[in-house]
């Protein structure tokens, strides 16, 4: 912060941790590898991009508030991040290229017919 002051001349700034006496707004989550959720969107997404999807914390990525953490911890759904990504990850006007979109989609209507028992 004390570079960020210097920068702009008269801001002043001050750190404090939010809701000190509560648990974290964003709570971590973790599901086994070897989940049905896991299995299901990995074929989906080997069917769709030809290779295996990575598993696991993927670096930088990993330390981001997802929805999965509260639906897991409130609801008892169990579920994975898997998105479009790319290149613009967080950063400034984050977007995702076109050809990403599709093939999340892609992936994720494989992953519904799977998890649904509508496709084989």
């Amino acid at each position: 912060m004390d570079e960020l002051e210097a920068e702009i001349p008269g801001l002043k700034t001050t750190v404090e941790k939010q809701f000190a006496d509560e648990r974290p707004s964003m709570l971590p989550f973790e599901i086994e590898k070897t989940a049905p959720i896991v299995a299901s969107v990995s074929k989906a997404y080997k069917s769709v991009r030809a290779v295996d999807q990575q598993l696991g914390p993927v670096k930088p990525y990993c330390f981001y508030g997802t929805d999965a953490a509260h639906l897991q911890s409130r609801a008892g759904m169990p579920g994975i991040v898997c998105g479009p990504g790319g290149r613009y990850n967080t950063m400034p006007d984050e977007r995702v290229d076109i050809v990403d979109y599709l093939d999340a989609i892609r992936i994720y209507l494989l992953t519904i017919l799977d998890v649904c028992e509508v496709a084989s």
